[in-house]
C-alpha cells in the first residue's frame, strides 16, 4: 500500500513531500525536496546601530504586528529624520488585498501624512506648514485618530489637524498582513504608490515609535529599547541598500549640522531610557479576536 505525507513550513509556503511504498518484501522511500526562500534579507554586515542612513536605493523592512489594521484604532507614528532631500518615500504600509494604506513621505521638502479608506473612497491628508529637508533632525508625530481625524506635529510646532466625517462609514484602515517599510520599497516606489511618491528616502532615520489603542487593547513600541532596526530582532523582516550607524554619516551632512544632530541624538536617546522606566503593557486578547499581538510585552 501507498500513503502521501504534506508538512507545510511555518516559516514560508513552500512543502516537503515525501512518499512510502510498502510491499511484503521491500521498502523504498523518495523524498523530492523543495527550494526554501528566506524570509529575511540582510546586508553583508550586521545592522547594530540605532540610526538607519539611506541613500535613495534602500528600504528596511518590518513586521506588520507593529501597526493595527483593526477598526477604530488611534494609531501614533513617531519619527526622527534628517534630511536635505526633496522628495521622498519615508514610511509605507499598504493591503494589496484591501488597498488600504498610510503613508508619510517627502514633497518638495514638506512632511506629508496620507492614509486611505479605499471601501469608503476616502484619502485623507496632512502637510507640514514649513521644509524639513534643512539638514539637521526633525521630530514628526504623525496620528490617525478613532473617528477618521489626523493629526501632524513638527518638531515643537503646535499640531496640525485634519477633521473627518466618515459619515457612518467603518473606521478601519485595513493593511492586514502588509510589512511596515520604511526608508523605501523592495519594488518600485513610483508604481506601488500610484505616483503619490516616486523616490526613496535620502538621509537618515533616527527613532521610530508606533502605538497603537483600539477598543481593549493598546500596545507599541520603539526602535531604542525595542530594537527595531537591529539585526536578529523579530521585528526585523528584511533590509536592503542601508547602513547603520552610530549618528548620520558626515556624507549627509555638514560637520556643524552632524554635532547638532549628535547632541540631538544623545538628548533623545535619553529620554526614550527615562520613558521606558515605566510600567510594562502586556497586550492582552479577547476571546474570538486575532490581533497578532498576543504576548507581546512594550515598555512605556
Amino acid at each position: 500500500f501507498s500513503y502521501q505525507l504534506m508538512v507545510q513550513l511555518s516559516s514560508c509556503d513552500s512543502y516537503t513531500t515525501t512518499t512510502t511504498t510498502t510491499t511484503p518484501t521491500t521498502t523504498s522511500k523518495r523524498t523530492t525536496p523543495r527550494t526554501i526562500p528566506t524570509t529575511t534579507i540582510l546586508e553583508d554586515k550586521e545592522c547594530i546601530h540605532p540610526t538607519l542612513s539611506f541613500s535613495g536605493n534602500g528600504y528596511f523592512e518590518l513586521t506588520q504586528k507593529l501597526m493595527t489594521y483593526k477598526k477604530d484604532a488611534t494609531i501614533e507614528i513617531d519619527i526622527h529624520i534628517t534630511t536635505t532631500a526633496q522628495n521622498g518615500l519615508v514610511l509605507w504600509k499598504k493591503s494589496e488585498k484591501y488597498q488600504d494604506y498610510i503613508v508619510i513621505g517627502l514633497k518638495n521638502g514638506y512632511i506629508v501624512f496620507e492614509y486611505e479608506y479605499a471601501a469608503l473612497k476616502l484619502k485623507v491628508r496632512i502637510s507640514s506648514e514649513n521644509q524639513v529637508n534643512d539638514g539637521t533632525m526633525h521630530r514628526i508625530k504623525a496620528s490617525k485618530i478613532a473617528g477618521g481625524s489626523a493629526t501632524l506635529q513638527i518638531d515643537d510646532a503646535l499640531p496640525l489637524t485634519k477633521t473627518v466625517n466618515l459619515r457612518g462609514g467603518k473606521d478601519q484602515i485595513n493593511t492586514r498582513q502588509a510589512s511596515l517599510f520604511i526608508g523605501g520599497l523592495p519594488m518600485n516606489v513610483g508604481l506601488t504608490t500610484n505616483g503619490l511618491f516616486t523616490e526613496s528616502f535620502s538621509g537618515c532615520i533616527h527613532y521610530l515609535r508606533v502605538y497603537n489603542t483600539i477598543p481593549g487593547i493598546n500596545y507599541g513600541g520603539n526602535s531604542l529599547k525595542d530594537e527595531f532596526f537591529k539585526t536578529g530582532s523579530p521585528y526585523v523582516e528584511s533590509y536592503e541598500g542601508v547602513d547603520c550607524n552610530k549618528v548620520c554619516p558626515k556624507r549627509k551632512i555638514s560637520s556643524r549640522k552632524r554635532m547638532q544632530i549628535f547632541e540631538d541624538d544623545i538628548e533623545t536617546t535619553t529620554t526614550q531610557i527615562q520613558q521606558t522606566t515605566s510600567t510594562k503593557d502586556t497586550v492582552t486578547v479577547k476571546a474570538g479576536e486575532n490581533e497578532e499581538t498576543t504576548k507581546w510585552f512594550f515598555g512605556w
